[in-house]
């Protein structure tokens, strides 16, 4: 997500096909090393403080979705969502 917020996405697909591996290296080890600090990370807040923790997660989470709803095509938006879910 990191690498898609930075506008980095399609050079870093490009050095992976062209098999650049001081480059695909550096992005595969920053990759390692984002996940391990981050699975550490939210271990240690669970932990330390739990509640604040799962709020944090659920508030992401919830705000996630109309993030994901506003960056809908006009073909498909909260209108046709919402008659989905009145034939269902």
């Amino acid at each position: 997500m990191l690498i898609l917020i930075l506008n980095i996405y399609e050079i870093a697909m490009d050095y992976l096909i062209l098999l650049n591996f001081p480059i695909v290296l550096a992005i595969g080890s920053g990759l390692v090393i984002g996940i391990l600090f981050s699975s550490k990370l939210i271990r240690y807040l669970l932990e330390k403080f739990k509640i604040e923790t799962y709020a944090a997660m659920i508030g992401l989470g919830s705000g996630s979705i109309h993030a994901i709803l506003s960056n809908l095509d006009s073909a498909f938006d909260h209108q046709t969502i919402l008659l989905f879910r009145k034939r269902s």
